[in-house]
């Protein structure tokens, strides 16, 4: 909940021009370590479907609005938009995450020319796999966490960084 509620705050902040850090992937992943000893919270977050899906919604919200230069539709309102749907249940969750993906993998198709992450089939299925599981309330909630949270640098790091 305080995640979705940060979500809604760091696109009011970017969308006004005004800096807001996001958490980080890998500290969202300290923070929920201790409940990891429900397995159900491991089960979801480890699965590349729903780490994909993550990086789906990050590319259309937190770094989309910092790329100005960027064709990419800047998804305002979607914590809010999916917030609501979650609490409708599983059925409504999932057709407004199947609506997302659909819009989200055109546009990479259409309008950025391929150029950008599509989320597969695989992807989704595996997302709707762990909503009947575990359903939309938990599942739904740590998308909009991990998706609106930093993604791990895929840079190796320097001597400086790791002292």
């Amino acid at each position: 909940e305080m995640h979705c509620q940060f979500a809604v705050h760091l696109m009011q902040q970017y969308g006004a021009n005004e800096f807001a850090k996001p958490f980080s992937v890998e500290i969202l992943d300290l923070l929920l370590q201790r409940l990891r000893r429900n397995s159900n919270v491991k089960d979801i977050v480890t699965r590349d479907g729903f780490r994909n899906l993550a990086r789906a919604i990050r590319n259309t919200t937190i770094y989309a609005v910092s790329m100005s230069s960027s064709k990419r539709e800047v998804r305002f309102g979607l914590a809010q938009k999916w917030k609501q749907q979650i609490k409708a249940g599983d059925a409504h969750f999932v057709a407004t995450l199947s609506e997302f993906v659909q819009s989200q993998n055109w546009e990479v198709e259409h309008k950025l020319a391929g150029k950008a992450y599509v989320v597969t089939e695989n992807d989704l299925n595996d997302v709707v796999e762990l909503i009947e599981t575990h359903g939309a309330e938990l599942v739904g909630m740590l998308l909009l966490a991990y998706g609106f949270a930093r993604a791990e640098s895929t840079q190796p790091k320097t001597i400086e960084q790791t002292s």
